[in-house]
């Protein structure tokens, strides 16, 4: 009989890192033999998640909790107010009635998105969700911080039995605000597929940054930049949540406007395939001014060929971009515009040295690792049984 294991992902109305994750966790256990259902609060695009990653779930292996108060939150705040939201569903299942009713039911209980240490048997901490986004907080968005402090509290009274994350960086924020020190289990990257154009032509002076279209981003960002390297043509693709990319998407197209810059191209929801031709005629990946808890579009960048240039702080930059080169990192606008020049002039040599490294992040090094963590932790809970 399958072992059955239970996947909590609260959220999945938008398609970004953390879905990349726990999509291809579940990719992982299911194809190791285990029997494996996802609760969540949202509807699954199952379309949109195909035409995004290549693969999708299965709808009988999804079950729907609903928090009317999560619902309610989407609703009057346009989709945003997402850490709270989450823990409104989260808040549900780990009531002890159901919580009890999980742990009767499955073997072992993963938890991938609540950005919390909950009472799970394994929990992937992204980055905690007690901690703002960003640093420049006004009186709105610290009350915010401050409820969702107060909302948490019920659910970290029992830690897991064990704490993943994603990168040195965040492990380091989570060790202040928890005092865990976390273990590492880098996030999957499609290498085989992105790998198809490491060796293509990339003889054109485009750039690329691939991001969700969220606000903390700080994608605006990019047209301070491109209006420096008017030689250059700059990308931003990356998926959308509904409502809430709407704003960013029609800031980011007036200020193109307003400014009379040419040379900067928006493409949402963009199917991989078409990013694909794109990375292939690019030289160079620009991510936007925003630490990154890891930065999975920067290792998919690195497998296709092209040199990054990363915000110098996050995960990033100190797993990721800094082990290429020092000069690749950049603080301001300005020294993203020399950062940008400099990987141009060096291509050939940072190319070969980008695609190395991006190997340590492959799908399968991330299916081997969470097979042997998921192993080792049923092994230790069901010893006396055996």
């Amino acid at each position: 009989m399958k072992e059955k294991i239970a996947i909590i992902h609260a959220l999945f109305d938008e398609i970004g890192g953390g879905e990349k994750l726990a999509l291809s966790a579940i990719d992982a256990l299911v194809n190791g033999g285990y029997d494996v259902k996802v609760y969540t609060g949202t509807k699954v695009d199952q379309e949109k998640i195909k035409n995004i990653l290549g693969y999708s779930l299965k709808n009988d292996d999804i079950i729907h909790i609903k928090s009317k108060l999560s619902i309610f939150l989407a609703n009057i705040t346009g989709n945003k107010a997402v850490r709270l939201r989450r823990l409104m569903i989260y808040r549900k299942l780990f009531n002890k009635e159901f919580l009890n009713k999980l742990r009767d039911n499955y073997d072992l209980i993963i938890d991938t998105q609540s950005n919390l240490p909950t009472p799970t048997d394994i929990t992937y901490i992204h980055f905690p969700a007690t901690i703002g986004t960003t640093n420049k907080r006004n009186f709105i968005e610290k009350l915010y911080d401050d409820i969702v402090s107060l909302a948490s509290k019920g659910l970290t009274k029992t830690r897991p039995g064990r704490t993943l994350t994603n990168s040195k960086w965040t492990a380091n924020k989570i060790y202040k605000e928890f005092g865990i020190i976390a273990d590492i289990l880098y996030p999957p990257v499609d290498l085989d597929y992105f790998s198809k154009v490491s060796y293509g032509s990339h003889n054109n002076k485009k750039i690329i940054t691939i991001s969700r279209f969220s606000p903390e981003k700080g994608l605006d960002k990019i047209v301070d930049i491109a209006k420096q390297l008017k030689e250059f043509d700059f990308y931003i693709v990356g998926a959308t949540t509904p409502v809430l990319s709407d704003k960013v998407i029609n800031t980011i197209k007036n200020k193109i406007k307003n400014e009379n810059v040419k040379n900067v191209f928006l493409m949402p929801d963009l199917p991989r395939n078409e990013l694909l031709k794109i990375m292939e005629e690019s030289k160079i990946y620009l991510h936007p001014p925003f630490a990154e808890h890891f930065g999975i579009s920067i290792v998919e960048a690195m497998a296709s060929g092209l040199v990054p240039v990363v915000y110098k702080d996050g995960g990033g930059w100190y797993d990721i971009v800094s082990n290429i080169d020092k000069n690749l990192g950049y603080k301001e606008i300005n020294e993203a515009a020399n950062s940008i020049k400099y990987a141009y002039e060096k291509y050939d040599s940072l190319k070969q040295l980008s695609i190395n490294i991006s190997k340590k992040f492959s799908r399968e090094e991330f299916k081997l690792n969470i097979l042997k963590m998921v192993n080792y932790a049923l092994e230790i809970k069901q010893l006396e049984m055996r």
